[in-house]
């Protein structure tokens, strides 16, 4: 398994509920990617549980080598 999260920082003003709307629209369009094992949308938000900034920060958990190549580097999976 190979595992893959990036951060994205936001501003502090950043309405976080964007993202919220974002994930809730898009984030099923990953479910069937070949190779894909596991995916998770986090989000931190500026003063909530002491969170000095608002910031998104995808995370991947993938089965196979080559799915995560075609994520980063093919376009949509073919499988």
């Amino acid at each position: 398994m190979h595992a893959m999260q990036y951060e994205l920082p936001l501003p502090a003003d950043y309405d976080t509920g964007i993202v919220r709307a974002r994930v809730d629209r898009k984030g099923h369009l990953l479910d069937d990617w070949e190779g894909l094992g596991y995916k998770a949308y986090l989000l931190r938000e500026r003063g909530v549980d002491g969170s000095p900034v608002n910031q998104y920060a995808p995370f991947y958990l993938w089965n196979t080598m080559e799915g995560m190549n075609s994520f980063l580097w093919g376009g949509p999976s073919r499988g």
